[in-house]
C-alpha cells in the first residue's frame, strides 16, 4: 500500500543522514575515484602498492586479480627477491619479508644466506651455519625461492629436515 510504502522511504530517507554522513559519502567518493584513476593509468604500480601493503591473507586474491588483468607476479627467488615486492622487468616480484613464517631475525639471516649453491649440500650447510632454523629453510624451499633443477620441493624440504636431524646428531 502507498502509505507503508511512503512510511518505508521517509523512515530509509531520515535515517540515511545519520547513518552515512555526506563527509564520508564525499571522502569515499574521492578516495574511489583516484582509486579508479590509478588502476586504470598505472596498473603495475598500482599492484606493487597495493601488495606492499595488504595483510598476508589478502595477498593470493590480490595476485590471482592482478594475474587476470596481465600484471604477472613472479614466485619468491632468494637471490632476485627484495625484501619487499618490487618490479624485475614488466613483472612483481614476490619479496622475502611478505613470506608467511619468515620475520624478524630469521629475514636478516635470510638476507645473509642469499648466494647460488654448489650442492644442497652445501646449502644446508651454510644454511646451518647462519644458524637458519629449518622450518625456516623448509618454507623457503615450499614456496619456491630455493628451487633447484630436477627436484621437487618437497623431495627438497624432506632432505633438508633429513640432513638437519643427521648432523644434530652426529
Amino acid at each position: 500500500p502507498k502509505n507503508v510504502t511512503q512510511w518505508f522511504w521517509d523512515t530509509c530517507n531520515a535515517s540515511a543522514d545519520y547513518l552515512f554522513p555526506k563527509s564520508h559519502g564525499a571522502a569515499y567518493a574521492v578516495i574511489t575515484a583516484w582509486t579508479l584513476y590509478l588502476k586504470a593509468n598505472y596498473l603495475k604500480e598500482f599492484y606493487l602498492a597495493t601488495l606492499k601493503y595488504a595483510k598476508k591473507e589478502e595477498m593470493s586474491l590480490i595476485i590471482a586479480e592482478a594475474r587476470r588483468l596481465g600484471v604477472n607476479v613472479l614466485p619468491p627467488h632468494l637471490i632476485k627477491s627484495e625484501d619487499d615486492f618490487t618490479f624485475e622487468g614488466n613483472d612483481i616480484r614476490f619479496g622475502l619479508q611478505h613470506i608467511k613464517g619468515i620475520a624478524g631475525a630469521n629475514l636478516e639471516k635470510v638476507s645473509d644466506f642469499r648466494r647460488e649453491f654448489e650442492s644442497k649440500f652445501d646449502m644446508f650447510d651454510f644454511a646451518k651455519t647462519l644458524g637458519i632454523p629449518i622450518n625456516v629453510l623448509e618454507i623457503l624451499v615450499l614456496c619456491g625461492a630455493l628451487d633447484l633443477p630436477g627436484i621437487s620441493r618437497v623431495k627438497l624440504a624432506m632432505e633438508a629436515r633429513a640432513y638437519n636431524l643427521l648432523i644434530r646428531s652426529e
